[in-house]
């Protein structure tokens, strides 16, 4: 991560670290400002899981995700796959 003051409430982002793909909530604002991020558990999608991060945890453990990489393949049409055989 660049800076923080980059982290935005719409994107999402991974952690080093920790699983899943994480959503930015809220800064809490302090001597030493900590910064709180969340996700839906994945075993119960009707919690939430947070984690508060440092400003420095946030700069050398936070990314955000790309756009396109957001989303998982669900289905594909085999008829459109290729076989290769060695000789």
């Amino acid at each position: 991560m660049l800076d923080t003051t980059e982290l935005s409430k719409s994107s999402q982002y991974r952690i080093y670290g920790k699983s899943g793909d994480w959503k930015y909530s809220h800064k809490i604002p302090g001597a030493r400002s900590k910064y709180v991020f969340w996700r839906f558990a994945s075993k119960c999608p009707n919690t939430r899981v947070s984690v508060e991060l440092s400003q420095s945890q946030v700069l050398s453990k936070v990314w955000e995700c790309e756009t396109s990489a957001q989303q998982p393949i669900r289905s594909f049409d085999i008829t459109k796959l290729e076989a290769f055989s060695e000789t």
